[in-house]
This record gives C-alpha cells, structure tokens and sequence, in this order.
C-alpha cells in the first residue's frame, strides 16, 4: 500500500487496522509498536501512528505496526510513504494575438488568450486588462477584462496594446501591434 502526502500538509496518520488481530486471533491486552524501515519507533506504541513533519528524504520509507499480547505477535501491512512537493504558481500564460493591419471604420477584433494554473490557493481572481502602450489616438475596448474582444480607433496610426493577466501573486502579459488605415 502506498500513501501520499504533500510537504504542505506535513503530518501523516498512520490508523492501526483490526482485520489483523482477528485474523491473528491476538485479544487483549494489547501493545503496539510502530516501525519505520523495519526499525522500532521511539514511543510509538499506539493503536494509531501520526508523524513528525515530513521531509523530502522521507520519501519511500515504509512503516507498518507490530501487535503483541500474551500469545503471540502479528505484524501490519506495510505501507510506503510518497512525499511531493506541493506545486509552485506559475504566472498567467498571455498571448495577445496576431499584429494586425484594419481600416479606422472597421475597427479591430483582438483574438488575445490566457490560461493559468489555478494557483495561488485558495485560487486567487484571474484578472485580465488591454490598455494602449503606444499610438498617437485613443483606443477604445468594448470589453477591456476579456482577452478576446474588439477595439475601436480615433486616428490612423500604428498602435501597441498590452493584455496584461495578474492571478493575484503573479503577472504576465504580451503586446500586439494595430497598424490603422
């Protein structure tokens, strides 16, 4: 049996099963002692075995319960501890879409997008911005929080616009060049 654990929730319980003991025909009283890679826990001698924090090097260790009374012995299953690191946030990933060539009557339709990792937890908002960079004229978004969304331009010109993506800890964002006829 092999049980996981993040380094981020540190502590494992280990609960001792009584399938065990019938199968042992072991009765009370009992005494248990806990071991880990086939060595003898120091005052782990409960029915249930709970860790100190865990580290990375505990990885693969193996743990299993020694159950004794006066008639013998029987020893648990054993079960092999798996320790992950918890994921790291990432940035937003941002592509703000091809450069693009429009006439001034027609606008311009902005084909950005943005994935992210879900992280920070508790999952922080996704927020997503364009704003101009550069151009001599306003611009003006339809809808500015969406990656995908159409601009409408005061004045020809080549304009830069930024799609920014923040997901509360991290930042990232790409520009895209509006050539305006």
């Amino acid at each position: 049996m092999v049980k996981e654990i993040a380094l981020a929730r540190p502590h494992f319980h280990l609960p001792f099963s009584s399938a065990i003991l019938a199968s042992h025909c072991l009765t009370a009283p009992l005494t248990y002692q806990w071991q880990k890679n086939g060595a003898n826990i120091s005052r782990a001698n409960s029915a249930s075995y709970i860790t100190p924090a865990v580290v990375a090097s505990d990885n693969g260790s193996i743990f299993r319960c020694v159950v004794s009374n006066v008639s013998g012995s029987a020893t648990s299953q054993s079960v092999t501890l798996t320790v992950t690191s918890p994921p790291t946030n990432q940035a937003p990933r941002v592509n703000a879409g091809p450069d693009q060539t429009i006439t001034l009557s027609a606008g311009g339709q902005l084909q950005g997008s943005v994935t992210d990792d879900g992280l920070p937890k508790p999952p922080g908002s996704l927020t997503i911005d364009w704003n101009k960079t550069k151009g001599r004229g306003t611009v003006t978004f339809a809808n500015p929080s969406s990656p995908t969304t159409t601009a409408t331009f005061s004045r020809t010109g080549t304009y830069v616009l930024r799609l920014r993506a923040s997901d509360g800890s991290l930042c990232a964002s790409d520009r895209v060049t509006i050539i305006v006829k």
